[in-house]
């Protein structure tokens, strides 16, 4: 079954959002037909969309003082640490990697952890800032990052171990970091 866009998907910025959309198309189309072949079509169309999507995503962050903007570069790098990595064994390297079901097993894996846990996960968290950026008001700007007894609470929602831990690092960043 394909991946839909949902308006809750949506971040709020015109262009990320568009992006977003860009990368389900990706999914469904690798999901579709989920071959070597396809793989390779995906993994291109990845490493384009990341060459597009990452430093129009991180203008953003730094345009709107985004106070995980740091963290979520590093992510960027990441996922696409992970992409090339990929590539280069699965498709430059012919004794690396493994067999198309390997292939498409960690292909999907990739472009899972992709949307899960970066797009609707930490770029949701763009969203209280774009928000108030557009009007002028709110939190744009502030720092709302507070790790408190192991969660971090950030903008009044409260995230899991990895998110805290993963907060910790940008509140170091900002001098903001309460430790109890």
């Amino acid at each position: 079954m394909p991946l839909e866009w949902r308006e809750a998907m949506t971040v709020g910025h015109t262009a990320i959002d568009a992006d977003h959309r860009r990368l389900i198309e990706i999914i469904n189309r690798f999901e579709a037909r989920p071959d070597r072949l396809h793989a390779d079509r995906t993994a291109r169309d990845l490493l384009a969309y990341a060459q597009d999507h990452f430093p129009r995503e991180e203008a953003v962050m730094e345009a709107i003082g985004y106070p995980l903007r740091t963290l979520h570069r590093i992510a960027h790098e990441d996922l696409l640490g992970r992409l090339k990595d990929l590539v280069r064994r699965y498709f430059l390297d012919p004794a690396g990697g493994g067999g198309e079901e390997a292939l498409v097993a960690e292909l999907r894996q990739l472009v899972t952890d992709w949307l899960v846990e970066h797009v609707l996960d930490m770029d949701l968290g763009l969203k209280p800032y774009l928000r108030p950026a557009a009007t002028g008001t709110g939190l744009s700007g502030g720092r709302g990052v507070v790790v408190k007894q192991g969660q971090c609470v950030s903008w009044g929602v409260e995230h899991g171990q990895t998110r805290a831990f993963l907060a910790q690092f940008a509140a170091m960043d900002q001098g903001e970091v309460v430790w109890q």
